[in-house]
């Protein structure tokens, strides 16, 4: 079966949410308003109807998190899956249902635009939609066609499920990671440090945030703490900066007018470099610390 993302329920659900979160984040008038309306979208199409009982089963299985040893149990959770929906869901209804959901969609939103950012979790997605519009078919569907395919999808599926099993990087690949990413080599150096078992206690705020940074990138919640550590930072520097003593404070009250300015427009595609520019903040006001001492 071959997929197609403008036709994808669970993958327009996904985006739509993405624009609603984002909102959170960055309240401009647009977001906003952009959010308001796929609330109102959301709220509109999957209300008790087949296109409830699909996204649950979609949600339910994008979350699942197995071993290699659970290929037996993924494969009765998705029959169990299969069997819901052939008995909740009607055919006619879902197809009515989805193509309302699009049109809808597509008269206030640039599909192609909403689906042009890359997603993590694409794989599960995509599969998932392919899986269960299959089911729902085949309730009326029987060919041997139809039963090949289902079977490449749940297998493939399966697959999918258990690759995406939480697993926390080491320190060497944590390190190989912000190296790639062009991180300078100052930070390499703190991370490095503060990796060591050794030196645990050594500039934890940086610690910390690498600690996230390798394990939660890309995501809404990773781009809000960062807003929120140099807001944070911006004001420790600023109260260390007024009781510095033989030290011109021009540069330093410079940097953080800098930091803010970087804060208001932080995004998807610089957040790495606005990472960076944390943590030799962070470090800035470790060194003041000691100044000041």
């Amino acid at each position: 079966m071959r997929h197609n993302k403008s036709g994808d329920i669970f993958l327009v659900f996904d985006r739509l949410m993405k624009v609603v979160s984002k909102s959170i984040i960055f309240e401009t008038k647009s977001n906003l308003r952009d959010a308001s309306i796929a609330k109102s979208i959301l709220e509109n199409h999957f209300k008790k109807n087949s296109l409830y009982e699909y996204i649950k089963s979609a949600l339910v299985i994008s979350e699942w998190k197995l071993e290699e040893s659970d290929h037996g149990k993924a494969d009765i959770m998705l029959q169990e899956i299969r069997d819901h929906i052939r008995e909740s869901i009607n055919y006619n209804e879902y197809i009515k249902d989805k193509i309302c959901f699009l049109n809808e969609v597509k008269k206030v939103f640039d599909i192609d635009l909403l689906l042009l950012e890359r997603m993590d979790n694409y794989k599960i997605i995509a599969s998932t939609h392919l899986f269960l519009e299959d089911c729902i078919a085949s309730k009326i569907n029987k060919d041997i066609k139809n039963i090949e395919n289902r079977i490449k999808i749940k297998s493939y599926l399966i697959n999918e499920i258990v690759k995406q099993k939480q697993k926390l990087p080491n320190v060497s690949e944590i390190t190989e990671f912000i190296k790639s990413n062009n991180i300078s080599p100052s930070i390499i150096k703190f991370t490095n440090n503060a990796f060591a078992d050794e030196l645990k206690e050594y500039n934890p705020d940086i610690r910390d945030l690498i600690e996230n940074f390798a394990y939660h990138t890309n995501t809404d919640e990773f781009i809000k703490l960062i807003r929120l550590k140099i807001q944070e930072t911006n004001n420790e520097i600023k109260n260390i900066a007024k009781n510095l003593k033989n030290i011109d404070t021009k540069n330093i009250f410079e940097i953080t007018k800098k930091m803010s300015d970087v804060e208001k427009s932080i995004n998807y595609d610089n957040y790495e470099s606005v990472l960076q520019k944390l943590c030799e903040a962070i470090e800035l006001k470790f060194v003041l610390q000691q100044e000041n001492n």
